[in-house]
């Protein structure tokens, strides 16, 4: 079975989006994101790749121009916006990793707002699901819930952790009932 073929069998499964429906896509350019991005432009669904650029590093702006070359060369819309992630983290009190999720939350829900999109989709290396978790543990948080505080978030969003040979075998594809809300 296919990539693509795993990927609408998952999609079927838990029924995440219908033809037709409009997809914001969490993309950073990476393996990960680019994996995703590659299965939903094959599927009939409108789709928009959504990137915040931190302003961690000063080749950042550069990496969202390449974002934005990458989705356009297959079709794709695209949206941008940016942050400064370090002196949020300084306002909110928290640490610099937390802060950039925060304002990806903030950011993927007002975008998802502005196109109508009906669903999120964020993809992650196992590499990421393994330091999240790591991260929650050091937090006393547990694997489902990012920190004890965060309240349970009603929107949809798609996880699709990757691996070395594309999407894990038996990880494949997760669905999170969330919203990226940003409080």
């Amino acid at each position: 079975m296919t990539l693509q073929e795993r990927f609408r069998r998952f999609v079927d499964l838990h029924g995440l989006f219908s033809p037709g429906d409009c997809i914001l896509l969490g993309f950073s350019g990476g393996a990960d994101s680019m994996c995703l991005l590659s299965l939903l432009v094959e599927e009939p669904v409108r789709v928009v790749a959504a990137h915040l650029d931190h302003r961690l590093r000063p080749e950042s702006g550069e990496e969202a121009k390449r974002c934005r070359e990458l989705a356009t060369s297959v079709g794709v819309e695209f949206v941008c916006d940016g942050v400064d992630v370090r002196a949020l983290a300084k306002h909110e009190g928290v640490g610099i990793e937390e802060a950039g999720r925060l304002a990806r939350y903030a950011f993927f829900e007002k975008a998802r707002q502005q196109v109508c999109a009906q669903l999120i989709a964020t993809a992650h290396t196992l590499d990421d699901h393994v330091e999240t978790m790591l991260l929650n543990l050091a937090r006393g948080a547990g694997k489902r819930h990012p920190s004890p505080s965060r309240r349970n978030r009603s929107s949809a969003a798609v996880r699709a952790e990757v691996g070395d040979g594309g999407v894990l075998p038996g990880a494949g594809f997760r669905f999170h009932p969330r919203s990226f809300e940003s409080g």
